[in-house]
């Protein structure tokens, strides 16, 4: 590989610089690799050795049943190294095939072009004067080593935790020492400072709502224009392909409730209907008097929903929504393509508004605990209405009682009610087993 240096894909642990590895390097598979960098072995030599040994080992203990003892005993060097001749030549390379572990490399050179387009890429959303447009030229050529000298701000020499994680140390100094590129503090205004934070911070608007303002702007606290803010935000997050099927289920707590949701399942299994409002109380998303449908999208996440137990017999309605909904999508999965500044989805407003947005979806997906106050739950009831208010149909957002679990929040009219079912909870561990009866037993 001539003079060139290289890294392979094992001198990082974070996970986004190994990917761009992947995607930007070249796999090492068909020869043996021993990393310059990190010192990584593709295949060991030892192994390979051992490997060949095992199959030297049974040539010459099938020798020795194939010649006469004292044959063996006077040409025994002559048979062993024919031994190891034929099966160097022949197994050699197995071993290597079977041994090898599959690698990829990249020129440094690459890696640290790519590793600049990512700082660039915070560097130019962050640069609130539009300095680096009319720098950019300038940005890489002799002389100018540092986007913050162009900005008038100072380098800090700080290392990059967090862009590059564990791997930060590493990382500032091959671009300092090497390519004499400085990181920069370019994170703070995102971050620490309220005034130039995308959406501010989620505590600060919890106590403002719960304490000064809430249904109106008033001098102190303006809700509205506090959470205008969030519009590009839910601009980008909205979604309307998913999964059609949702769940929702009900513990029978008596014979009469499972008469009534059979004969209206409904009614009974869907979201709270308007003459039942009364006997409901405040939860996360809905304030009294308002009903909210809340559903999952498989039934183990909906029994962990539920907080189904042991020998509960639980309703499970099946129902299915219209195709033409529009939700806010607030999944871990969906969002972190939008935060992370190697993927080409990246989204400044996302990344910048990051501590508001993730302080909030915390707050919705925590578990409920019975003594929180009603008061707890006033921000994020208003935020739930103000999504309302913007034209959209619910939210979907991940379980805090099943990992793999998803759930959504619908505002409008019952979903289409399919099936339903009844079922009994005969084992809880990580997952739920149970037994099915019929839907019609009385």
């Amino acid at each position: 590989m001539g003079n060139k240096k290289f890294f392979c894909i094992n001198c990082f642990e974070n996970k986004n610089i190994k990917e761009l590895i992947k995607n930007n390097g070249q796999p090492i598979k068909s020869e043996i690799y021993k990393c310059e960098s990190c010192k990584f072995e593709s295949c060991n030599s030892y192994d390979i050795e051992d490997c060949i040994q095992e199959y030297v080992d049974a040539c010459i203990e099938k020798t020795q049943k194939t010649v006469e003892d004292e044959d063996y005993e006077k040409n025994e060097e002559i048979y062993e190294s024919k031994c190891k001749e034929e099966c160097e030549e022949k197994y050699r390379q197995g071993c290597i095939d079977s041994l090898i572990i599959e690698t990829y490399i990249i020129e440094q050179d690459i890696l640290v072009e790519k590793i600049k387009e990512v700082i660039v890429k915070l560097y130019e959303h962050d640069d609130e004067h539009g300095l680096y447009g009319s720098a950019s030229s300038k940005l890489w050529t002799e002389g100018v080593d540092c986007p913050c000298g162009i900005a008038g701000l100072k380098s800090t020499g700080e290392i990059c935790e967090n862009i590059f994680g564990e791997d930060g140390e590493k990382i500032t100094n091959l671009l300092e020492n090497t390519y004499d590129f400085h990181e920069c503090p370019w994170l703070c205004r995102c971050f620490n400072n309220n005034e130039s934070n995308r959406f501010g911070k989620w505590e600060f608007f919890c106590e403002n709502v719960k304490h000064k303002a809430r249904y109106f702007d008033h001098k102190e606290f303006q809700v509205k224009e506090y959470l205008d803010r969030l519009i590009p935000f839910f601009d980008i997050v909205k979604v309307s392909n998913y999964q059609l099927n949702v769940f929702r289920a009900r513990i029978v707590d008596s014979q009469k409730t499972k008469l009534d949701i059979n004969k209206n399942p409904q009614n009974e299994l869907g979201k709270i209907p308007l003459d039942k409002l009364q006997y409901t109380k405040n939860n996360r998303f809905s304030p009294i008097g308002i009903s909210y449908g809340y559903y999952s999208f498989d039934k183990e996440t909906i029994l962990f929903e539920a907080r189904a137990n042991i020998n509960d017999e639980i309703a499970i309605g099946n129902f299915q929504l219209e195709k033409n909904l529009k939700f806010i999508d607030f999944r871990n999965k969906s969002l972190s393509k939008y935060k992370n500044p190697f993927d080409d989805k990246f989204n400044e407003d996302i990344y910048c508004g990051e501590e508001f947005i993730f302080d909030f979806l915390f707050d919705i997906a925590k578990p409920i605990n019975d003594n929180e106050t009603e008061l707890e739950y006033v921000p994020t009831q208003i935020m739930a209405e103000y999504i309302w208010s913007l034209g959209y149909d619910g939210f979907i957002f991940d379980s805090s009682q099943n990992n793999d679990g998803e759930n959504l929040v619908l505002f409008g009219d019952n979903p289409k009610y399919i099936e339903h079912m009844f079922i009994k909870i005969k084992e809880k561990n990580i997952e739920y087993k149970y037994e099915e009866t019929l839907l019609n037993e009385q």
